[in-house]
């Protein structure tokens, strides 16, 4: 039996981890976006959101996730490789509306009740750290360097998206000094451009306001660690992260050099 969103639920969790040489840390205020660490020799952070608002929808993408992670899945080093093998395998488990083959999408559909596929839609971002290069596969990643300067990073890479060849499939970044990689779901831009919606006037902070609030936030507090920057973001962005414009689940991870 599925269970509505209600705001009374859903709770802010924050976490933290080392990861080689990088320390990470982030929230999550969700029902139906996942996070999850592989571990080992093979380090990486991974985020599925399934987009939606029902807590069992959540709860069964964290099962599927920690199972494919527990069978091996993160244990190559091409990121590409992983993202297109967690789609094949969430075609095969019949737990998502597939978008890499006709067939087997058709196949699902037929086989599987809409309470099986339980969601018709999941998206992954995936950072795989390999010693002083971060490998980035799925949507909605920033670099905030050191200079201020700002790296927004869309390699277009998902189970959905995999015939935009126009795009970066994998993209590998160095992070150095006080620079902070962000990583994150949909959410937190989102419910950041809630106030604008509707105003043709403010489409400009529509589309920047989000990079620009966020960026002043971690150039400002980049001397600290990031679990200390993780704190400052959901203080001064507590509107948009449990507030009163919190519309959509929120899941982010920041990641800086140790």
């Amino acid at each position: 039996m599925s269970m509505n969103y209600t705001e009374e639920t859903r709770e802010l969790v924050t976490f933290e981890r080392n990861l080689g040489l990088y320390s990470a840390a982030g929230a999550i205020c969700s029902h139906g976006d996942v996070i999850d660490f592989v571990d080992g020799e093979k380090q990486g952070i991974i985020i599925a959101d399934t987009c939606g608002k029902r807590k069992d929808c959540g709860d069964r993408a964290g099962v599927f996730l920690r199972e494919q992670i527990e069978s091996g899945w993160g244990s190559s080093r091409d990121v590409k490789t992983e993202i297109l093998d967690l789609g094949r395998r969430l075609m095969i488990t019949g737990v998502g509306k597939p978008y890499l083959d006709r067939e087997t999408k058709l196949k699902v559909i037929r086989e599987f009740s809409e309470e099986e596929r339980w969601w018709d839609a999941i998206e992954f971002c995936y950072a795989h750290i390999d010693k002083e290069t971060i490998s980035l596969a799925g949507l909605r990643y920033m670099i905030f360097r050191e200079d201020r300067s700002v790296e927004e990073i869309d390699s277009f890479l998902s189970p959905y998206h995999v015939n935009l060849v126009e795009k970066e499939e994998t993209i590998k970044k160095k992070i150095h000094g006080k620079d902070i990689l962000l990583i994150t779901s949909d959410g937190l831009e989102w419910n950041m451009r809630l106030p604008y919606r509707g105003n043709l006037e403010n489409l400009r902070k529509y589309h920047e306001k989000p990079r620009e609030d966020i960026g002043k936030i971690i150039g400002e507090n980049s001397h600290l660690q990031v679990d200390k920057i993780r704190d400052i973001l959901v203080s001064e962005l507590s509107d948009y992260i449990t507030g009163k414009y919190f519309a959509d689940d929120v899941t982010f991870a920041l990641v800086k050099r140790t």
